[in-house]
């Protein structure tokens, strides 16, 4: 939010690049990691634009009364 400070990346990720290039150099494999980074990395990196296309009620409605 604003005034609050960001995370910076590459602080967060050297780290754990360097953990999987030490395991590649022990081990002799590569790791690939993949992550979906979530509100804390990206709340404030934009706006979501969307609009309806349909809107359905898939329940029927029970009026005052008990009738349909």
């Amino acid at each position: 939010m604003l005034g609050e400070p960001s995370t910076d990346l590459a602080v967060v990720g050297n780290p754990v690049k360097d953990a999987f290039e030490a395991f590649a150099a022990s081990d002799g494999r590569k790791l690939k990691l993949e992550i979906e980074p979530g509100t804390f990395l990206l709340a404030n990196a934009g706006a979501v634009v969307t609009s309806v296309q349909d809107k359905v009620c898939s329940f029927e409605v029970i009026r005052e009364g008990g009738t349909r």
